[in-house]
């Protein structure tokens, strides 16, 4: 699975959580200033990154899951910004996990279907990777610009099929254009991973304007021969201009 690590295409942006009036049902956009007060004064690191990965299982998530995670982000920010750390962080992570168990809830009947695997054979594949740049040169074309980046990943599959490894590296490009204002436009990227049983995965991908990425296994050999993969990818963290921390999700189907 490949994934972004372009700073380029994203900043992280906090989560919101506000109580609509009279509905009783979490508004994301009207709460983004709750979330930002509360993080203020929550300097927890381990809280903070948790409350990232939530961000990220609760954009993909099942409304009623999103709306309890939300609400124990907010109950997890308040202890927080109030010193019960202990309290806080087991509170954030009790939000991250029911976010995270909606996902599976809603990929086995609304995103099966959007991916057209049959659900007798697919197999969830996901987990999170970390990336960091080791090359980068930049290319002027007709229209703007193209930045070729290369990085060095590690991949932590979570869920996977019985077969594959819960740990691979690869090595990855990036391809991006950027416009004549030096603002990214479309990104391809291409990732050679080779597991310890010597078998090869190429797993490409796309990156949009908005920072959405999508994956898919093109080519495989050994065990990954035996599967059709594709998915999505979100980045977690940035850990800095060179280096990410990412999430993906998706499924392998046998052929």
């Amino acid at each position: 699975m490949l994934f972004r690590i372009l700073v380029l295409f994203m900043a992280m942006s906090g989560s919101a959580v506000a109580q609509e009036q009279g509905a009783g049902k979490i508004n994301r956009d009207d709460a983004s200033k709750l979330f930002d007060n509360l993080s203020e004064s929550c300097s927890d690191t381990d809280i903070l990154v948790l409350r990232a990965r939530t961000r990220v299982e609760q954009g993909r998530t099942t409304e009623e899951a999103a709306q309890l995670s939300l609400k124990l982000v907010e109950d997890a920010l308040r202890l927080c910004s109030s010193g019960e750390i202990t309290n806080a962080k087991a509170t954030m992570q009790k939000a991250y996990q029911t976010a995270k168990d909606g996902v599976g809830k809603r990929f086995d009947k609304a995103d099966v279907a959007k991916l057209n695997i049959p659900e007798k054979t697919r197999v969830i594949w996901s987990g999170a990777g970390f990336s960091q740049v080791v090359d980068e040169q930049l290319r002027s074309t007709k229209n703007g610009k193209l930045l070729v980046r290369k990085t060095n990943d590690f991949w932590h599959w979570s869920i996977a099929p019985d077969e594959f490894p819960t740990a691979i590296s690869a090595n990855c490009t990036y391809q991006i254009l950027l416009n004549n204002m030096d603002r990214p436009t479309h990104a391809d990227m291409m990732c050679y991973a080779q597991d310890g049983d010597g078998d090869v995965a190429l797993i490409p991908g796309t990156i949009d304007a908005t920072g959405s990425g999508t994956w898919y296994l093109s080519q495989g050999s050994g065990k990954y021969a035996k599967f059709d993969g594709k998915g999505t990818f979100e980045v977690v963290l940035q850990l800095s201009d060179k280096k990410a921390y990412y999430e993906f999700f998706g499924t392998a189907s046998p052929k």
